[in-house]
């Protein structure tokens, strides 16, 4: 949102070529992102839903086994563990 307020600020457009003064670095996620909220999640790559569910429930489980299992009994999440 801040490259279309600087593009509206300076009197550029933030869809402008690829070599312009002003770019828009987030312009294009911002796109892909409206795209996705109109067309659906239908138009995604193939697994791409059941890879997010996958690395969701990886993240959960992993954050949950840190809370409520005792550092002694998990020397690989010892870097990762709340500070």
């Amino acid at each position: 949102m801040q490259d279309f307020k600087t593009g509206h600020l300076t009197l550029t457009s933030a869809r402008g070529k690829s070599k312009v003064e002003y770019k828009a670095p987030y312009a294009l996620i911002y796109r892909n992102m409206a795209i996705l909220g109109v067309r659906g999640v239908s138009d995604l790559p193939s697994h791409c839903l059941q890879l997010c569910y996958g690395f969701f429930t990886f993240a959960v489980a992993a954050n949950l086994l840190i809370d409520f299992v005792p550092m002694a009994m998990l020397p690989s999440f010892s870097l990762c563990g709340k500070k």
